[in-house]
């Protein structure tokens, strides 16, 4: 006689009423995770970075993370402006500093120390190409859990992230000298300390051994010289740690990326490099720097770079009705929606310029985006304190081009007769 199906094996391992799975299902799952909790206790898991992960599992990680960043990233709006050369030489002076630690460079492999990382970073100049540029900015805008990838540290920043997105796109088809070139300025490797970065070879580039096997084979690159940790750290010449993003006569570098410094006082500097310090003001370029620099070195640069001749910023054409609408702007403000004459705060002959910053010569780009960012709130106190929170809220993208394009084409103001007095932090 036949057993039942009720009785029979088959019948016990696979019940055809749904019920009769939960009773096992659930104690499948305590079982799992008593286990799970005594292995844990226990301390016997190996987590041990020079332990690799199995392979398969390492690509199942890899699977996951590229599958969340599809999926996170897929409504995230592209600027039109992405490929402009300002955003790609200014993501070239940071992917140099901070991310070339990790990822390497073209003609540069990676450091070492990175490629003994679990999981190991990539060598982005093979593999960028995988990721969209909506994908790259989820993820330096983020970063990634349980790897060495941070978070962007400054807070509100999409802009700083958009221009090393731009020059990611363009990695893949860099070689040695044109990185070099967009990532230190025409200074060079001259410009920097002995060490800081590694002189150029003209010899190919020789494979360094490791004791410790690659997670993704190809896209890690074990070649020497390696790009170095230590790249964004000051350096003993504290001028000259600033450089490779302010140009060697301090009125930034022909691309339009960066702040022309010889325009500003030394208080201005000073309450600068303050708020980058104390993270009052957010940037991912500017914060490591600060934080590194006591209020004694804080005040030499002040010094310095308020000291050198005051120098108008590489110009851009504009348009004749651009720079008119910028005068009006300037001198006579935007009545119907209550934004006043920029003169009356910036000008030298009308106001403190220990309060007010001197904007005349400064780089168009820079006032562009320092507008931008007042506009949307990423920048400055609570509107009762910072003016410039309620008058960038009120103007347009051409308005605000147009205000920086006509103080950038006048000649830098003079310096204030009135001594420069110590600064609050």
């Amino acid at each position: 006689m036949a057993p039942s199906p009720r009785t029979s094996l088959l019948g016990v391992l696979f019940p055809r009423r749904f019920g009769h799975w939960l009773g096992p299902l659930i104690a499948a799952a305590v079982v799992g995770g008593i286990v799970a909790l005594l292995l844990v206790s226990s301390g016997m898991l190996n987590l041990r970075a020079s332990t690799p992960h199995p392979q398969g599992w390492a690509t199942l990680l890899h699977y996951t993370f590229k599958r969340s960043v599809a999926h996170h990233a897929a409504d995230i709006a592209v600027p039109a402006d992405l490929d402009t050369a300002y955003r790609v030489q200014k993501g070239a002076v940071y992917f140099a500093r901070v991310c070339s630690s990790c990822h390497g460079g073209p003609g540069l492999g990676q450091n070492p120390i990175a490629l003994a990382m679990r999981p190991q970073p990539q060598y982005l100049a093979k593999v960028v190409g995988q990721y969209s540029a909506p994908e790259l900015f989820y993820i330096l805008d983020g970063g990634v859990k349980y790897s060495a990838m941070p978070a962007w540290p400054a807070e509100a920043r999409g802009d700083e992230i958009w221009s090393i997105v731009a020059f990611l796109r363009r990695l893949p088809t860099l070689g040695r000298a044109e990185y070099e070139a967009l990532a230190q300025g025409s200074a060079g490797s001259a410009a920097f300390p002995a060490g800081f970065a590694p002189p150029l070879d003209p010899a190919t580039p020789r494979p360094f051994k490791t004791a410790h096997p690659d997670n993704y084979p190809g896209e890690s690159s074990y070649l020497r010289p390696a790009a170095a940790f230590g790249r964004g750290t000051v350096a003993p010449d504290l001028a000259q740690s600033c450089v490779q993003c302010h140009g060697e006569n301090g009125a930034g570098r022909a691309g339009g990326a960066f702040p022309n410094l010889t325009v500003l006082n030394p208080t201005t500097i000073k309450q600068a490099l303050a708020a980058y310090a104390d993270g009052s003001r957010q940037s991912a370029y500017m914060m490591p720097v600060a934080t590194q620099l006591t209020d004694g070195q804080i005040d030499l640069l002040a010094a310095h770079f308020a000291g050198l001749p005051r120098t108008r910023s590489p110009q851009f054409a504009q348009t004749p009705q651009a720079l008119a609408l910028g005068r009006q702007i300037a001198e006579q403000g935007i009545p119907t929606r209550g934004v006043g004459a920029c003169q009356n705060c910036h000008d030298i002959n009308k106001a403190n310029r220990r309060l007010y910053p001197a904007i005349a010569g400064q780089n168009p780009i820079y006032l562009r985006d320092q507008l931008r960012l007042y506009r949307s709130g990423a920048r400055g106190q609570a509107r009762a304190i910072n003016p410039m929170l309620k008058v960038a809220a009120a103007m347009t993208d051409a308005e605000i081009d147009a205000s920086a394009a006509w103080y950038a084409a006048m000649e830098p103001q003079a310096p204030d007769a009135v001594a420069e007095g110590p600064v609050k932090r």
